[in-house]
């Protein structure tokens, strides 16, 4: 039978987690001191307002659980809202006798993970494990589709889309007009909803292996200036460098995975966006990250000095 206390509060089940089950990776679940370092900094399991399970937050379900909520659906098949109505309406016994039925291996007996379909112990998948699969995405795909077309449908979501990527696209010819020294991506990437971006650099930034890149993060409606490396081995490279120097900015907690070394946030809220004032902002936000580089290259080559402060660090 499954441990009670491998449960975490957003009904992960840790026995069924990949770490856990220990290929290449140590973790006892997120209820351990030993849990991973993700795990332990975790803001659902750090969240003081429930008791232990999400569904006791006066905040339920929270932005940050909704989003779990959908990574594990669309990757894994498995719902953490689901989870927890299960665990508050059938208790919790019920629910753990749920997860031996469906994660027990049919041919070892051991658990398998829910973060692939066959067993990491004697890589059995079953043709059921396959059709189920196979069910369960072709299920998930009509409800998206039938909430798209609702959004479509009863929602001004396409005006609003529209909207957002004028915004967009007109600080992207505004920095173009403003920033002459700078050679720009042509147009914007719109990526989805996830997040829309362009790029720039000059030749200074080219040889070094930078490139700017100006993001709008549609779930945050926020716009970020990054720098960012050519390929990862100059992110982390800069990355290591920067944090080793007192950055004044936002570093990037992982670089091999994020697609920046450090990042300013050019607006706080929907409040404080206003498109004239945005422009402006950008421009010199630009052109204070390009100063810094700058002084950051000059003292490496030890010709800029020791006393130099290239940061901007109060103009931002």
């Amino acid at each position: 039978m499954i441990d009670k206390s491998l449960i975490a509060p957003c009904s992960m089940n840790c026995a069924l987690c990949q770490a856990y089950q220990g290929k290449g990776l140590t973790c006892k679940g997120c209820g351990s001191e030993s849990a991973r370092k993700s795990c332990q900094q975790c803001s659902i399991r750090l969240c003081k307002e429930k008791k232990y399970f999400c569904f006791e937050c006066k905040q339920y379900p929270c932005k940050r659980l909704k989003r779990l909520d959908q990574r594990y659906r669309e990757r894994y098949h498995m719902s953490m809202l689901g989870n927890l109505k299960i665990i508050k309406e059938t208790g919790l016994e019920s629910f753990l006798l749920q997860q031996e039925k469906s994660y027990r291996c049919k041919r070892c007996g051991k658990l398998k993970t829910v973060h692939q379909s066959d067993c990491l112990y004697c890589s059995f998948q079953s043709s059921t494990s396959k059709r189920e699969d196979d069910g369960k995405s072709k299920k998930i795909c009509h409800l998206l589709l039938r909430e798209y077309q609702s959004l479509i449908r009863d929602t001004s979501i396409i005006k609003s889309y529209q909207t957002v990527l004028q915004l967009i696209k007109g600080l992207h010819a505004s920095l173009i007009k403003k920033m002459p020294d700078f050679h720009f991506q042509k147009q914007v990437v719109e990526n989805g909803m996830e997040y829309s971006y362009f790029q720039l650099t000059n030749s200074v930034l080219k040889e070094n292996g930078l490139k700017i890149t100006v993001v709008f993060v549609h779930t945050d409606c926020r716009f970020e200036i990054w720098l960012s490396g050519y390929n990862r081995i100059h992110q982390q490279n800069y990355h290591q460098v920067l944090q080793n120097s007192n950055c004044p900015y936002e570093l990037s907690k992982d670089p091999k995975k994020e697609d920046y070394i450090f990042k300013i946030c050019l607006n706080d809220s929907l409040d404080s966006l206003v498109e004239e004032e945005l422009h402006l902002h950008a421009v010199k936000t630009i052109e204070c990250i390009n100063l810094y580089i700058a002084g950051y290259l000059d003292k490496k080559r030890g010709e800029g000095g020791e006393g130099k402060d290239y940061a901007c660090k109060n103009s931002i």
